[in-house]
């Protein structure tokens, strides 16, 4: 991804670098790389991690309620929906 976003900004024009700071030009992508790799590192982690937790909690619930839970469980894939 690097080489290939480095190839684009190569072939970008004098006056893009007139109008852009080179140095942010340089931080941004090396941010933008580095935010990405850890979307990819940890994303699937904290997807399971936050998928049985809502689990849980649903287990719980329908032990302590299983009226408001199973209401719970309806609205719930509404407001992801949204």
């Amino acid at each position: 991804m690097r080489r290939e976003l480095f190839q684009r900004v190569q072939k970008q024009s004098f006056r893009f670098f007139d109008n852009n700071k080179t140095g942010h030009l340089v931080s941004r992508m090396t941010n933008d790389l580095m935010d990405i790799g850890e979307i990819a590192h940890h994303g699937p982690e904290d997807l399971f991690i936050a998928f049985m937790t809502l689990a849980g909690a649903f287990g719980i619930m329908l032990g302590i309620n299983w009226q408001l839970a199973v209401m719970t469980f309806i609205i719930v894939p509404l407001m992801i929906y949204l």
